[in-house]
């Protein structure tokens, strides 16, 4: 449970926070919400399988067997069977959580781990941050407990967003070890809140899915290796976090299903050099052809798969097309170079879950239901009424309980104000019964891709009655 005090405690974790959702590396931020793009649930997805008994009365002078009802669907809201531990691995210079299961009796009456936002910040700024701005969360984890010996059990990997940090979603990766699976997440420094803190957030190609590959090495040698399964591997993530489960995915033969929290599907961009540019597509997935013209200190010309050319005057170039837009993002150095690439968006062929939020402004719904929409069967796909961007983190439950971050409009800018708060004010869903639903498909998801037990049934299923106070505007699956 989050214990928080005054909004401006959460000045720093805030900051960040805003930088942790204001991006995701594959989805357009800017694009208004298009709510035409919600899937409605059909009544056969809320409804349990029909049984096909046999009759009790059937004639004496008959043999026909019976046959006995379908299981009803399993549900995981909630806590499972297992207690949860806490380890800390580290990876060179990035250090890596892992949650595991407990045995419960092992850990009965001990403490279990409270975390402190303030701890993830540089040592040179804590002193900055008043201490009665204070705010806990406890994750329901004992560090250090001795691991269950009913493994081993399978991997799931967790990844942050920007300005994010490895325990910036607890609630979930307690849970999903709470049902059998071993947990872990790295900080990507690159993109994590001591830089982003600091001024030094980069961009570095690729680090993100090399500290995933890097954290499997670790499990695989570390002390809890003899409760590891590698061949049954996942991985999930929010936002950006997202986009490198998708990316992993689709690089590492190691990983076998991933989880899309909040992303879009990766892009591709294939071609001439036309500088360090990066392509991203919104809605369709392409593949399209860019030209750049030509270049000028104001402007820049574009065709679009020979299309007619157009002058667009933005940093933030965008072009539209017949069946949605392009965005291009100017290189650091604000220049373009005449040439032509090829965009679209690519997606792993494997298990997919994809999850997103009704009214999230910062990676807006249509990236989730166009990475949906690339991806092959088996996948599934969740839309969670009233949640935003941060309903799936752990200190949405506190910004909530404050009424808001207004206090620091003048220090952090309304823009950057808004993208903290999207998801956790009064008029959003309670992020607590937004985890949790997050969570039951979550556990059904991978407990079904990674060979556990077969749960498609629980993940098409709208259990959110089970919740209260909780609704999903999609629910759709191709399995």
């Amino acid at each position: 449970m989050f214990r928080p005090a005054t909004a401006l405690r959460l000045a720093g974790a805030a900051l960040v926070l805003t930088m942790a959702t204001a991006c995701s590396s594959d989805s357009d931020t800017t694009a208004p919400t298009d709510s035409s793009v919600v899937v409605e649930p059909t009544a056969a997805e809320t409804t349990t399988a029909p049984t096909t008994a046999a009759p009790t009365t059937a004639p004496a002078t008959t043999d026909a067997p019976t046959t006995t009802a379908a299981p009803a669907p399993e549900s995981f809201l909630g806590r499972g069977p297992y207690a949860v531990g806490v380890t800390t691995l580290e990876l060179g210079d990035r250090p890596t959580e892992v949650w595991y299961p407990v045995d419960p009796d092992a850990v009965a009456g001990q403490p279990t781990e409270i975390f402190d936002d303030l701890s993830v910040f540089p040592e040179s700024l804590q002193s900055l941050i008043p201490d009665e701005l204070s705010g806990t969360v406890d994750t329901g984890a004992v560090r250090g407990a001795t691991p269950s010996t009913a493994g081993p059990f399978p991997v799931v990997v967790y990844s942050h967003g920007f300005g994010g940090y490895r325990q910036v979603a607890t609630a979930h990766t307690t849970q999903l070890a709470s049902w059998g699976f071993v947990v872990a997440s790295t900080d990507h420094l690159e993109r994590g809140i001591a830089a982003q803190a600091t001024g030094q957030l980069r961009s570095v190609p690729g680090q993100d899915v090399r500290d995933v590959d890097a954290t499997l090495d670790a499990l695989g040698s570390g002390e809890l290796a003899a409760i590891v399964d590698l061949e049954h591997v996942g991985i999930t993530g929010h936002s950006a976090g997202a986009g490198t489960s998708a990316r992993a995915a689709l690089e590492l033969d190691r990983i076998d299903a991933f989880a899309s929290v909040s992303g879009g599907a990766p892009v591709v961009v294939t071609g001439d050099d036309i500088g360090t540019t990066a392509a991203r597509l919104v809605g369709a997935a392409g593949p399209y052809e860019l030209t750049v013209v030509a270049v000028t200190e104001a402007d820049a010309t574009i065709s679009v798969d020979g299309g007619e050319p157009q002058v667009v005057l933005s940093s933030d170039l965008t072009v539209a097309t017949a069946d949605g837009s392009i965005t291009l993002v100017l290189p650091t150095d604000g220049v373009l170079q005449p040439g032509t690439v090829t965009v679209e968006r690519v997606a792993a062929a494997k298990p997919a879950l994809v999850v997103y939020a009704e009214f999230d402004a910062v990676v807006v719904p249509e990236a989730s239901t166009t990475l949906y929409e690339t991806l092959a069967a088996p996948k599934w796909m969740v839309g969670i009424a009233d949640a935003g961007h941060n309903s799936f983190t752990d200190s949405c439950a506190g910004i909530r309980e404050l009424g808001g971050l207004s206090a620091l409009t003048a220090l952090l800018g309304e823009a950057q104000v808004a993208r903290a708060e999207d998801g956790c004010l009064a008029d959003n869903v309670d992020p607590a019964l937004a985890i949790d639903l997050w969570g039951h498909y979550s556990v059904a998801f991978f407990r079904t891709a990674l060979g556990v037990e077969d749960d498609a049934a629980s993940l098409g299923i709208d259990i959110s009655d089970e919740l209260g106070g909780i609704e999903l505007v999609a629910l759709d699956a191709d399995a």
